[in-house]
């Protein structure tokens, strides 16, 4: 690891972060983000993660998109203004939701971070839209951000096997549902 000796505390904090388990370098005042300003404890955005991270909500195995909501529970708890945060989360996970399944159903467009890493092949977005089709039947499954559908977790689930979801077609193979 190659850091000034300036920024030894931010990248230590940084690479512990990952060490934790968080992943990813999100914007905003965070360790975890390249451009932050110096620092020489976690923020209170790295402790709200860390907080979701671990959880008793958060067991091994969950999809990104069952921890999201975690997530943004942990941040509404650090805001000022609660309700305004609530409303926002809220909002947030809606459009989640919204966006995943026109990705998942190919009406939708490309994520602008998928675009923007050079992975965007025709490859990569048929994998993309097949983990995506495989989170929402989770999603619907679970109850996860959005109303439990038994029929919705099939047809999101029986979407993802039929693109080569082996997880998917474990979970529909387990007969943990009733066939439409």
């Amino acid at each position: 690891m190659q850091m000034r000796t300036s920024e030894a505390w931010r990248c230590a904090y940084h690479e512990s972060m990952h060490v934790m388990g968080v992943r990813g370098h999100p914007e905003g005042d965070t360790v975890l983000s390249y451009f932050a300003k110096s620092v020489d404890s976690l923020q209170p955005l790295d402790k709200a993660m860390l907080r979701a991270w671990y959880s008793p909500r958060a067991r091994g195995g969950m999809t990104p998109f069952e921890v999201l909501p975690i997530l943004a529970d942990e941040l509404v708890k650090i805001m000022p203004d609660k309700a305004s945060a609530m409303k926002s989360r809220d909002a947030f996970l809606s459009r989640t939701v919204a966006e995943m399944r026109e990705f998942a159903d190919g009406r939708g467009d490309v994520p602008t971070i998928v675009k923007q890493s050079g992975k965007s092949s025709a490859e990569a977005i048929r994998y993309g839209r097949m983990e995506m089709s495989y989170f929402l039947g989770i999603a619907y499954q679970e109850g996860v951000t959005v109303k439990q559908d038994p029929n919705q977790a099939v047809q999101w689930l029986q979407r993802a096997a039929s693109m080569g979801s082996r997880t998917a077609q474990a979970r529909l193979g387990a007969g943990a549902f009733a066939q439409r």
